[in-house]
């Protein structure tokens, strides 16, 4: 990200602006850097606008508050994961309010994806949009973009549905007589294809793969906005997991070994990843690139390496488990891979 900050001229600009009303001194430090054009330099002084209590602090001088002291809990990268100490924080009179870190992280994951259905405790709002895993393992991610937009069409559908069964139950409700029963006891009705509650999402989607005459049909633009729709959302990543399995274990195959995909792994005894930085806007999407083939051979080249570093038996059992890297604060994103040895 820090990097990409210095290829984005509007955005240090706002950056410029921002810091300079309110941290002028930090700034200085930054101008300075950028003058003696040291890259080390540059990095150490970009690396300081983000410190953690730094961006609280700007976030709280955006609402015209800014607190003497703010003691906040680092929050994970998996935002489901927050405790209620790294979700709520108190200002200098020890008021409760949102971690501001907390806040900023939904904020950018909101850019990206719509909606953070895990985080969510009822229906999807109006202002979100469904974000929706598809069940699949295409790695194409033209073909993957398009099923993910198919999806998001399809439940967005739904939602509506379930939008204006709600709205026909309280119209039922106000014209009623009877007053035995509160609003806040009104049924909700929830799209029977995206349900959320916090700490879970909604199950993939199964739709067609779309043909190849059909993606060859597509304008490049759209191809670069679906490459985009594929590669930086939370759900497209989460949905290019069965390519890259697929993909792993045909590799180790090839290679004499058989390995079993597990839904997670909770001390392994190797780790690869593979990553890539997300750039501003789907222009710089590359539509005859693709990030899932790319990370599939990469992934079993490094566990590959470290397995025949480390001279285990390959008679023995081995287990691996694929995640997705969400850097979205970071501006990193990609996929993991962790691999046990068993037995």
């Amino acid at each position: 990200m820090i990097h990409d900050l210095l290829s984005n001229p509007d955005l240090l600009d706002q950056l410029r602006q921002k810091f300079k009303e309110h941290f002028p001194e930090l700034w200085e430090t930054v101008e300075q850097a950028l003058a003696s054009e040291d890259p080390k330099k540059i990095d150490d002084a970009l690396q300081r606008l983000f410190d953690p209590e730094i961006v609280a602090r700007l976030a709280e001088a955006a609402t015209g508050v800014l607190p003497e002291k703010v003691d906040l809990v680092p929050i994970p990268k998996k935002l489901e994961d927050a405790r209620t100490d790294q979700i709520v924080a108190y200002d200098s009179h020890g008021n409760p309010k949102l971690n501001p870190l907390y806040e900023a992280a939904i904020a950018e994951r909101l850019q990206f994806d719509g909606d953070v259905p895990e985080l969510r405790h009822g229906p999807v709002p109006e202002n979100s949009t469904p974000a929706v895993a598809v069940d699949t393992t295409v790695s194409n991610p033209v073909a993957l973009g398009a099923m993910l937009e198919k999806a998001q069409e399809v439940v967005q559908a739904s939602v509506e549905e379930a939008r204006e069964e709600n709205r026909r139950l309280l119209e039922e409700y106000s014209e009623s007589e009877s007053t035995a029963l509160a609003v806040n006891e009104l049924p909700v009705v929830e799209s029977s294809l995206y349900k959320a509650d916090h700490g879970s999402v909604p199950a993939p989607l199964q739709v067609d793969t779309p043909s190849g005459a059909e993606i060859a049909a597509l304008s490049p633009a759209k191809k670069k906005a679906l490459v985009w729709k594929a590669t930086s959302t939370t759900q497209g990543r989460r949905s290019a997991v069965g390519a890259l399995e697929e993909k792993i274990q045909r590799a180790f195959a090839e290679a004499g070994l058989h390995v079993e995909f597990a839904t997670d792994l909770s001390d392994p005894d190797f780790r690869a990843s593979w990553t890539f930085p997300l750039q501003k806007g789907h222009n710089a999407s590359q539509e005859k690139f693709s990030h899932i083939e790319t990370a599939g051979v990469a992934l079993f080249k490094k566990l590959h390496e470290q397995l025949e570093r480390s001279e285990v038996d390959f008679e023995r059992e081995v287990v691996i488990h694929v995640s997705t890297v969400d850097g979205i604060s970071e501006g990193i994103v990609g996929w993991e891979a962790s691999l046990s040895i068993e037995g």
